[in-house]
């Protein structure tokens, strides 16, 4: 069952638009996990300059991120910080 403020995350696309960010540019400020990037975004079938980011949080950690295709589908996930420090 849905919840009653439930709607489709393709509602959002202009909001994520206008937050996300290059891959490239977290791949840079957190070098010691390009690896881990860089193999995620080939695990989503797309090269790191196609691809954008949004930081994931829970109530338990704050160390994801989604990673976004240019329509802005998640294709891929990575256990890294992506906040700006």
């Amino acid at each position: 069952m849905r919840p009653a403020r439930w709607e489709p995350i393709e509602n959002q696309h202009h909001q994520m638009r206008t937050k996300a960010k290059p891959l490239a540019e977290l791949i840079a400020r957190r070098s010691n996990k390009s690896a881990e990037l860089n193999i995620a975004a080939s695990h989503a079938g797309y090269k790191v300059e196609a691809l954008t980011y949004l930081p994931l949080t829970s109530s338990k950690t704050r160390e994801w991120v989604a990673l976004l295709n240019p329509s802005m589908d998640m294709v891929g996930y990575a256990p890294v910080d992506g906040f700006d420090e």
